[in-house]
């Protein structure tokens, strides 16, 4: 698996004030089928989910705490680019930010 970083960006307030900027380490996998984050403060749009997992390695299942749009800048040749991932699972317990590598078009 070849690994890469990306630092995200937010505004973080669903309803558009107090806007301000938020990074974190995303990793673009391979192997993963969904784009997953453990941050919420990531989210430009959050829906809450119920009684929804997703399974991970070794076929454990962990719990959905919501789906929504992320907002990522990406910095190339001096210029910055917004990549827009949406159906972005929430899941708290997961230890990384995932870009499915396979839903990236």
């Amino acid at each position: 698996m070849e690994m890469h970083n990306i630092s995200t960006y937010d505004t973080c307030n669903l309803e558009g004030n107090d806007k301000h900027l938020i990074w974190y380490d995303w990793v673009a996998d391979s192997a993963t089928t969904s784009y997953i984050t453990h941050q919420r403060e990531a989210f430009i749009k959050y829906t809450p989910s119920k009684n929804a997992s997703v399974t991970g390695v070794g076929g454990q299942k962990i719990k959905i705490a919501s789906r929504g749009v992320v907002n990522l800048i990406s910095t190339f040749n001096g210029q910055k680019y917004i990549l827009r991932l949406e159906d972005v699972i929430h899941v708290p317990e997961q230890t990384n930010n995932l870009i499915s590598l396979g839903r990236w078009d």
